[in-house]
């Protein structure tokens, strides 16, 4: 949530991101969104992984994107 207001500073998609993180995603790949988020470099393995998620949290909180 935290490093998503410091990008976004939305709180209504902030919060809705931080629980959809919570029900797609567990707590070691959460550490990669968040470093990805922080400019950090997404693995090539995990790559499609990523996606997937910004794609369906994408989906969940912003429906009209």
């Amino acid at each position: 949530y935290a490093v998503c207001m410091g990008i976004a500073q939305d709180d209504t998609l902030c919060s809705c991101k931080a629980d959809a993180a919570m029900t797609l995603i567990d707590e070691d790949f959460m550490a990669l969104v968040i470093a990805a988020m922080q400019g950090g470099a997404v693995p090539q393995d995990r790559y499609r992984a990523y996606n997937a998620y910004v794609a369906k949290s994408n989906q969940i909180c912003k429906p009209d994107y």
